[in-house]
């Protein structure tokens, strides 16, 4: 009797065996000798690349940085993660500190490329580091320095150094190079609908109108930009506003740019409309809530932007973060405001809440001492990394709380040579300075105001009269001196000669100096007290005496004391 066929169930076995053997083979030669928590990651590293990737290309940027943020969590040091990081932070200008890092950190790890360098200075102009920005500048390729993007880099190095017109040429130039470029069309409309002719004026602003009429994302950028502008009615600004909603890519922002301009023209309907935003945006998303706030924010309506965002949601989100912050200060909520600065996991840099802090302690305790720690510790590490955005932040929180010399370093750290700001900021730096009656800090930063202005010679007189009222510096002090050095004030010129006289122990030669001061009433009171001291030196005690009691003491300088009371 034959023995029934089993069941193949072995042979199936087998090929099932040999099936995963097969598999198993090919993924060791897929991961090679790498752990296997390495290739996960690198995938899931992918993964959230490719969502950062497709949000960009819709200027989705708060997903972008999310998807961003999750990529650099998982691998920091992946030369993917890196190269996106710096796209982002170019492509946004919202953290050049830390795209000169991650530039840094390709370079090093040898996946820097040709645009790196552009990318580089723009990160250096916008952490306001000019000197460096512009000796880089310098060392690009002819080649280089033509392109588009070098053109409007070079724009912005001379537009800070305040040299506007050869700025708007260059930008011109940039913006024609690109004629089949929608953003380039919109940049050149804006370009000539200022400080050009007017015949070039009025076709660029026909031109932008025609654009803002369209459905291109270009449009969005010329609604934005005319809704900013002075000579828009209050039709027009209607108008755009019925553009802007109408657009299928219409941003918050845009959008309201546009009510930004009705206001303008109509501020009797104000409330009303202000109403209407902060209802059409109470409870909206993030990236809505906070554009709404930046706007609210501009418009000074931090009463209303409190309104719509609450303080957890300001925890979780590190734009919205500041603007809240900022609010809180601006309505003195500042027992709020420390409350919020001092949660568990506060979305912003170490550096900037100790500014907020300082802002805050100052006015929570008057002894001020808790507030000048804060910002003696910002200022630190600011100054490590050459922020001075922040740097700027905490000389304005040290001067509304009167810290004075801490105001002072802070704004002669960022008084940078060749840029726009350098000039205004060592003025204000030497007021400071006047105000806290330090004559050596004031000689300081005269010098560097008559390095910046070589030819002025009101800046070239301050050099000359606080260096020899502090005894210092005679050989640098003396060709200023000469005849037709400087052409100053004759009076001044009159009365240095007579205080360089006193330096040499000369009366004979001070007195006759002092036969040159014709207009006395032009002098700063510690000026008229140096005057009045030298009058009483040379005899003339009386003419000493009558200006030297019109002279409140408490405005001299040390040094100017000892003037005012050799005529009292």
């Amino acid at each position: 009797m034959s023995t029934p066929d089993l069941p193949h169930s072995r042979p199936r076995f087998g090929i099932l065996k040999r099936f995963s053997l097969v598999a198993f083979v090919l993924f060791l030669v897929f991961v090679g000798s790498r752990p296997l928590w390495q290739v996960v990651a690198e995938w899931r590293v992918r993964h959230h690349l490719e969502h950062a990737r497709s949000a960009m290309t819709l200027s989705a940027w708060v997903p972008a940085a999310a998807a961003l943020a999750d990529a650099r969590g998982i691998l920091p040091a992946h030369a993917e993660v890196l190269r996106m990081t710096a796209t982002f932070l170019d492509e946004t200008n919202s953290d050049p500190h830390l795209l000169l890092q991650t530039l840094r950190q390709l370079e090093q790890a040898g996946h820097a490329e040709e645009g790196d360098a552009l990318m580089h200075i723009r990160a250096l102009i916008a952490a306001q580091r000019h000197e460096e920005a512009r000796k880089e500048f310098e060392t690009l390729k002819p080649v280089q320095r033509g392109l588009p993007d070098a053109l409007l880099i070079e724009a912005r190095l001379l537009r800070d150094e305040g040299n506007e017109k050869a700025a708007h040429e260059r930008a011109l130039r940039a913006h024609a190079m690109r004629p089949d470029d929608a953003d380039a069309a919109l940049a050149l409309a804006i370009s000539q609908s200022w400080n050009t002719p007017y015949e070039v004026q009025s076709a660029a602003i026909k031109r932008l109108w025609n654009m803002a009429e369209g459905h291109t994302p270009a449009a969005l950028g010329a609604i934005q930009h005319l809704a900013s502008q002075p000579y828009v009615t209050l039709p027009q600004a209607e108008r755009l506003l019925l553009l802007a909603e109408a657009h299928a890519l219409c941003r918050p922002a845009t959008r309201l740019a546009t009510v930004s301009a009705i206001l303008r023209k109509a501020p009797e309907r104000r409330a009303a409309m202000l109403d209407a935003e902060v209802a059409r945006y109470r409870g909206s998303k993030i990236g809505d809530l906070t554009q709404a706030a930046f706007w609210l924010a501009a418009e000074t309506e931090h009463g209303r932007l409190l309104e719509i965002c609450p303080l957890r949601l300001a925890l979780e989100s590190q734009d919205l973060f500041p603007i809240v912050a900022l609010s809180l200060a601006q309505q003195q909520k500042w027992q709020e405001l420390r409350r919020l600065l001092t949660e568990e996991r506060v979305p912003a840099a170490k550096v900037r809440i100790n500014v907020w802090l300082a802002w805050a302690d100052g006015f929570l305790q008057p002894d001020l001492k808790n507030a000048r720690l804060q910002l003696e510790s910002a200022i630190t590490q600011a100054r490590k990394t050459t922020n001075r955005e922040v740097i700027m932040s905490a000389a304005h929180v040290a001067e509304i709380h009167g810290m004075w010399d801490l105001a002072l370093e802070c704004y002669a750290f960022c008084a940078v040579s060749g840029t726009g700001t350098e000039l205004p900021l060592l003025e204000k730096a030497f007021v400071i300075a006047r105000q806290q009656a330090d004559a050596h800090g004031m000689l300081v930063i005269a010098h560097r105001l008559h390095e910046v202005r070589p030819t002025s010679a009101v800046f070239a007189e301050r050099v000359s009269y606080l260096g020899l009222l502090l005894g210092l510096e005679m050989e640098a002090i003396l060709p200023l001196l000469k005849p037709g050095a400087q052409a100053g004030s004759p009076s001044m010129r009159a009365l240095l000669a007579a205080l360089a006289a006193h330096r040499f122990q000369d009366v004979a030669a001070v007195r006759a100096a002092l036969v040159g001061v014709t207009e006395p009433a032009i002098f700063q009171p510690g000026e008229r007290a140096v005057y009045a001291g030298l009058l009483a030196l040379t005899g003339q005690t009386a003419a000493g005496f009558q200006i030297a009691e019109k002279i409140p003491e408490p405005l001299l300088l040390e040094a100017e004391k000892r003037f005012w009371k050799l005529a009292k």
